[in-house]
């Protein structure tokens, strides 16, 4: 695709339509006097490829791109761009089917644009994927070359240079690569922090102190198991020890119920004999108990008297059966306890032999039915508190088994019961009984994160290897264009002056990817500093380098603006042979004042100043004259 014609219409200083025609494909240069517009054709061009750095189009505002920024009744600037796509192999995406397409912008006063392609309006946007398609990059025009690119060249420092080769090869999607693979790798290391950090600050602490309650709530139940154990052998001890008491005391108690019995027999038949006992008490001095006090104070109502004088017979029928079967026991003496009559025995001066009956003896039946009766209690109770005694009671003292009391001595399991209490009244203070679903939930917390930091670190070591691999091929391109530049370096450079040779290499002791210099040497002799060349062939050095860079990626349009300005005049004519050697697939629009230039030229058009505005003409051949 190239431009077959340019119309302009109140563009800067073409107030009117003029139409520009008959554009060749190669090589076209404009010329004309200063001021007289023929850098403007350059501007036109540039306005329609939308290009939006004003710098470009050198203008301070969009105002300024209408013809006398609108003040002589000219409203609007239109230009339109006219290109031959018969060429489909170089034809922008999607508009293969045509043979010419034409591409204008359209500026008014109020500072309104719009861009359309074949009459249909478009976006900015999609007049920049249009001219990007066929390698014209508005926002980085490198096929735009102003006289100040010259200058610039001339004082790029070797990284600069570098830089220059890298955006001919378009590593610059190498480095877009990397720079996200490595913002991806600042946000997993941000996330990795925030891991350890919270790993560090939040979750560590936590397992500690929910380990350290852990191996509390552990022993805690140590003891709590051990106490259990020895209290069922404590508790089994007691329980058999109080049933078997208590067996041998209801053995008792059933003799001692048959002789209750004995004695209401008994006192049936002293009722009845009764009546005799006042005949017996008169004829026998025996019913007279006389005894000394056995020491100071004694208190008398201890000793209540003769068994025969405690009772009255209601009914003197009885009385002879009574002292028949009570026999010598009426003349018994009651006394409150055994302490009383043997006293009495000792010191009492006692007349005759006398037997003592002790009411303590009597009383020991009731008391022997509540301590049995209490008994029952406390083994019913202990069955109902601790319900594994009616299960396992037949186990209670058989040897070798829990209850084998003969090697677990209750009575230290007693001891250790209290000592195992005391701990764990202590421990039970600060024991969390949560402590092992806590410390579980939290341990499976830190496995999550661990895991997630693990899936972090994998993927931050395979964005480093992709890094890796990226800056591997990014060198091997920039080696590669580095190699096929600095080839077309020399060539250029050596058609332009003859005899003369340059190249790029690294800075010494250093590798390319750090660098490059220019190094320019004549008849085989390098020269150590570009310092030692002439303005002139500086120039030539900084043109050839800029024409190698455009060589490695050729773009369908070149526009040059008065690069040859600091050019002799000797070389002039050199550039214009080696645009036509060197870039026979590109268009050519050169602006030049040097003869030596635009005769070269195919189409040579000569820009004028005719009342006021612009105007064009066009001359053919090698041989144009001024």
């Amino acid at each position: 695709m190239f431009i077959k014609s340019v119309i302009i219409d109140g563009f800067k200083s073409y107030g009117t339509r003029t139409e520009i025609n008959g554009f060749d494909p190669e090589f076209n240069a404009i010329t004309g006097l200063n001021g007289t517009g023929k850098s403007n054709i350059l501007d036109s061009i540039c306005f329609v490829l939308g290009i939006s750095n004003l710098t470009h189009v050198r203008a301070n505002s969009m105002q300024d791109l209408i013809y006398k920024s609108g003040q002589a009744g000219v409203t609007k600037a239109t230009v339109t761009i006219v290109f031959d796509n018969r060429d489909k192999h170089r034809s922008p995406i999607n508009y293969e089917q045509y043979d010419e397409i034409t591409v204008s912008r359209q500026i008014i006063v109020a500072g309104k644009t719009r861009f359309m392609i074949n009459g249909v309006s478009v976006n900015n946007k999609a007049l920049t994927d249009f001219f990007s398609s066929v390698q014209l990059n508005v926002n980085n025009p490198h096929f735009l070359i102003m006289q100040g690119r010259i200058t610039k060249v001339l004082n790029m420092k070797p990284p600069e240079i570098l830089s220059m080769i890298e955006e001919a090869a378009g590593t610059r999607m190498y480095e877009n690569k990397k720079i996200g693979a490595q913002k991806t790798i600042e946000k997993k290391d941000c996330k990795l922090k925030e891991m350890d950090d919270m790993v560090a600050e939040s979750i560590t602490p936590k397992l500690q102190k929910l380990k350290e309650e852990k191996t509390m709530y552990v022993e805690y139940m140590r003891i709590q198991k051990e106490l259990e154990q020895l209290t069922r052998v404590y508790k089994a001890y007691q329980y058999l020890n109080l049933e078997t008491a208590l067996e041998g005391m209801n053995y008792e108690e059933g003799l001692k119920e048959r002789l209750v019995d004995q004695i209401r027999n008994l006192e049936d038949s002293l009722r009845t004999a009764s009546g005799r006992l006042d005949d017996l008490v008169h004829r026998n001095a025996r019913l007279i108990f006389e005894y000394s006090d056995p020491e100071p104070n004694f208190d008398r109502r201890k000793v209540r008297g003769l068994v025969c004088k405690l009772f009255q017979m209601k009914d003197q029928k009885f009385s002879r059966a009574v002292e028949t079967t009570a026999e010598g026991r009426l003349f018994n003496v009651v006394v409150d306890d055994e302490s009383i009559s043997a006293k009495l025995i000792k010191k009492g001066n006692l007349r005759w032999r006398t037997t003592f009956a002790p009411l303590n003896r009597v009383r020991g039946h009731q008391l022997d039915q509540r301590i049995i009766r209490k008994a029952d209690e406390v083994l019913k109770k202990m069955k109902k508190e601790y319900r594994w005694i009616e299960q396992e009671r037949q186990y209670f003292g058989e040897p070798g088994g829990i209850y084998d009391f003969s090697v677990n001595d209750p009575k230290i399991a007693g001891k250790k019961i209290e000592q195992l209490n005391a701990s764990k009244e202590t421990i039970g203070r600060h024991v969390n009984p949560k402590a092992m679903e806590q410390l579980g939930n939290q341990e499976e917390q830190f496995r999550e994160v661990m895991n997630k930091k693990t899936i972090i670190e994998e993927d931050r070591s395979k964005i480093l290897s992709v890094i890796d691999e990226l800056d591997v091929k990014k060198e091997e391109v920039i080696r590669k264009a580095w190699e096929k530049v600095n080839q077309d370096f020399n060539s250029i450079f050596s058609s332009l002056l003859p005899t003369a040779q340059a190249k790029l290499k690294p800075v010494d002791g250093k590798s390319f990817m750090d660098g490059l210099e220019v190094k320019v040497g004549f008849g085989g002799l390098w020269k150590d500093s570009l310092d030692e060349l002439s303005g002139g062939q500086r120039s030539l050095v900084a043109l050839s380098l800029i024409l190698a860079m455009l060589l490695f990626k050729p773009a369908p349009l070149y526009i040059l603006d008065e690069v040859d300005a600091a050019l002799d005049p000797s070389h002039t004519q050199n550039i214009g042979q080696m645009l036509k050697a060197h870039f026979k697939q590109s268009q050519f629009i050169v602006v030049s004042l040097k003869d030596g230039m635009f005769n070269n030229a195919n189409v040579l058009f000569r820009t004028n100043f005719v009342d006021g505005m612009s105007a064009v003409s066009r001359t053919t051949g090698g041989g144009a004259s001024r």
